[in-house]
């Protein structure tokens, strides 16, 4: 069944409350760097093992999701951080950069030990959270019904990817 009150004791150990506040005004003015994603793997990082953090979720602790896909995705994650180490507060702040740039890619990549594979989908997940994001925003303003949530998770239900 999961344990959310676990989960949420867990969240606000780790959180710091003023991180929280930055965070939401900035993704209510539609706001997202790299720099932002870091800190969310971070804070995820630091309240454990995939595994655990799933079975605490109600409906997601008794899926058979692969014990090696777990690892993956938890590698991904890692060398995704060590990617975004790697770059340049200018690259950090404006990833679109990296995409006219390769030669840019090729330093992060080699100075993370990554690839840049890797790096094409650290940007690739960065732009479709963005554009997540400044929807959100943007619906916000206007407010949402539920037939536009209803589009909203349907366009963003198959992209999303860790």
């Amino acid at each position: 069944m999961g344990d959310l009150k676990t989960l949420m004791e867990k969240i606000q150990s780790v959180v710091n409350k003023d991180d929280i506040e930055s965070a939401q005004k900035k993704l209510q003015e539609g706001k997202f760097t790299l720099r932002d994603l870091q800190t969310q793997l971070d804070s995820m990082e630091g309240l454990g093992s995939w595994d655990k953090l799933m079975s605490m979720i109600p409906g997601l602790g008794s899926a058979k999701i692969p014990e090696e896909a777990m690892q993956t995705q938890q590698e991904k994650v890692k060398h995704w951080k060590h990617a975004i180490s790697s770059m340049t507060n200018e690259e950090i702040e404006n990833p679109e950069i990296l995409e006219k740039e390769t030669s840019r890619m090729q330093r992060i990549a080699k100075g993370s030990g990554t690839t840049t594979s890797d790096i094409r989908a650290l940007i690739k997940q960065w732009k479709m959270l963005n554009d997540m994001i400044k929807s959100q925003s943007q619906l916000s303003e206007k407010g949402m019904d539920q037939k536009t949530m209803m589009k909203l998770a349907k366009k963003y239900a198959k992209k999303i990817r860790l």
